[in-house]
């Protein structure tokens, strides 16, 4: 590939811009730097002289790297960035749900490589390295397969901001996977909990509103009356999802609707006593609330939401069904519960011998 600088008049001004051939394929891209096309004071010459020497130089350099490219060669200054501070560019402006699980992973890679690390040190051997290190370690499947995930996604992102011109990662295999467990309330649990009171009404009535309509908390603390719309024995509630991103159009019957707080008003938020996120202090109140009706699971409450999706295939709703109601993508995303529903009824099978 050829580089070559080239100028076209637009305006009043003479713009620089860089012209890029490869075999037969042209294409251009324009420079933020112009000239004067008639130079009259002594500032517009000294702008011209500055401006056409920093054209010349980017030209330059765009063809040498080009050209290092080639030949498989990094950008030597590049290659020298501290490859822990590009880490922790990536984790600042994460979600407060993701930057904890990127932090985690930096610290094991602290643990792995105490001492400052460049890019041009993290080669396929480097990788593999972490990997070992990882799989050493006495973290649970899934726990490690995020850790490495992330590992992996910073090489790969350093690679598309072209810091490195080759990802050493990419042809090393990926940690194993397990599909996660799915803890959630059986009807019965469901129905005792509901009788006990909870130190915290509002997480008491946003955890059940989540078993009664399978919405993640992201998507219960910003529910607002605006957003009720009234049908015959149910309303419908359009949304975005926190985590997908897609409006999505829920059906909400009644019952749910008429265990949520009375609303300030039709523009703010049912829950707008909860934060963004359960605080640690809500953790212990919601663990305290599900420990006093006898229910010994490691419950948060997220399980809300597997146990609408459990409650509802137990009771025969479609698994296709299901998955548009919990805002699924992908049908295989909802077929993790119908795997749940099956052991139970394994397990249900076995209990009568004679």
């Amino acid at each position: 590939m050829k580089v070559t600088l080239r100028q076209r008049n637009q305006g009043n001004k003479t713009w620089f811009y860089l012209d890029y051939y490869d075999n037969g394929k042209r294409k251009t891209k324009t420079l933020k730097l112009f000239l004067y096309p008639n130079p009259k004071s002594r500032t517009e010459k000294v702008h011209n002289k500055e401006h056409k020497a920093l054209a010349e130089k980017i030209a330059q350099k765009e063809q040498l790297t080009i050209q290092a490219r080639a030949y498989g060669l990094e950008d030597v200054k590049k290659s020298e960035q501290d490859f822990k501070e590009f880490l922790d560019e990536l984790i600042r402006p994460k979600k407060d749900s993701n930057r904890g699980n990127w932090k985690s992973m930096k610290v094991h890679f602290d643990k792995f490589h105490p001492r400052t690390v460049t890019f041009r040190q993290i080669d396929r051997n480097f990788v593999e390295q972490f990997k070992d290190y990882i799989e050493s370690t006495d973290l649970e499947v899934n726990t490690k397969y995020s850790y490495f995930s992330k590992f992996k996604a910073a090489l790969k992102e350093a690679h598309r901001r072209e810091i490195i011109s080759k990802n050493p990662a990419d042809t090393v295999k990926h940690l194993p996977q397990e599909d996660p467990k799915k803890e959630y309330l059986t009807y019965d649990e469901l129905q005792r909990l509901s009788k006990e009171e909870c130190a915290n009404p509002l997480i008491k009535s946003a955890f059940l509103f989540g078993c009664l309509t399978g919405l993640r908390f992201s998507d219960i603390i910003s529910l607002t009356p605006d957003n009720l719309e009234k049908r015959e024995d149910y309303y419908m509630v359009p949304f975005r999802q926190q985590k997908t991103k897609s409006i999505e159009y829920h059906p909400i019957g009644e019952q749910a609707v008429s265990i949520l707080p009375q609303p300030i008003s039709n523009s703010t938020p049912f829950y707008i006593g909860l934060g963004k996120n359960m605080s640690v202090n809500d953790n212990k109140i919601l663990r305290e609330w599900i420990g006093k009706a006898k229910i010994t699971k490691h419950i948060t409450f997220h399980c809300s939401r597997h146990t609408y999706a459990t409650l509802q295939l137990s009771f025969g709703t479609d698994i296709y069904v299901l998955s548009k109601l919990l805002g699924h993508k992908h049908l295989q995303t909802t077929e993790v519960y119908a795997k749940v529903v099956d052991e139970k009824k394994v397990e249900a099978a076995n209990k009568i011998s004679i």
